[in-house]
């Protein structure tokens, strides 16, 4: 016997009821099992797939606030107003060519 069925006898023998040990036991095996088995359907993996997922989704926002930042400098380059336009213009067709290709291709991987 383990030392939590050693102290639930224990607490019989003087006529207290001990069960919250044992259940605690049982429930704590199950859920220790269910996270170290590497089976498709246990918690470890549902975690580790939301982890994944929500970390490629944060990447990609700072990604595209990088690219705003990139639009600003190359920005303060350009001196006559019309070459200010054709960045702002060229640096938002390029991030909107990028969302499209991050959701058709990115994501799916």
């Amino acid at each position: 016997p383990n030392k939590y069925q050693t102290m639930a006898a224990a607490a019989a023998a003087y006529g207290v009821e001990y069960p919250l040990c044992t259940a605690f036991t049982e429930e704590r095996k199950n859920i220790v099992s269910s996270l170290f088995s590497h089976s498709s359907s246990s918690i470890y993996t549902d975690r580790y797939t939301d982890a994944s997922a929500t970390w490629v989704m944060v990447s990609s926002i700072l990604i595209f606030f990088m690219k705003a930042g990139f639009l600003f400098v190359e920005d303060s380059f350009a001196d006559a107003p019309q070459r200010r336009r054709r960045v702002i213009i060229n640096k938002y067709l390029d991030t909107c060519a990028s969302a499209i290709g991050f959701y058709l291709f990115g994501f799916a991987v």
